[in-house]
């Protein structure tokens, strides 16, 4: 069985749906501000993105209900926990 989570880094979750149809990007980021002259990095979150393959390519495509905000990473695997189509994925991510 091939692994469904292609990257798992502090600032990015890139995971695959157990029939491969389906791609979820999960990115860290953060508002960008200046003080005293210096580039300051607050309030960090994670975006959520999802895409449904087409033949050889990924299209962006909305699940109802999905929010696609969340404050922690922990949210985001923990909103897989849910899912029906990334079961594999969020064992991974659990472990």
């Amino acid at each position: 069985m091939a692994s469904k989570v292609y990257e798992n880094t502090a600032r990015r979750i890139v995971a695959y749906s157990d029939d491969g149809a389906f791609k979820l990007i999960a990115t860290r980021r953060a508002n960008k501000t200046e003080r005293f002259g210096r580039v300051a990095f607050v309030g960090s979150f994670w975006t959520l993105e999802t895409f449904q393959r087409k033949g050889d390519t990924f299209q962006p495509f909305v699940f109802q209900g999905l929010p696609s905000r969340f404050d922690l990473k922990q949210d985001v695997i923990d909103q897989l926990r849910s899912s029906v189509r990334f079961t594999q994925a969020y064992k991974e991510l659990s472990v």
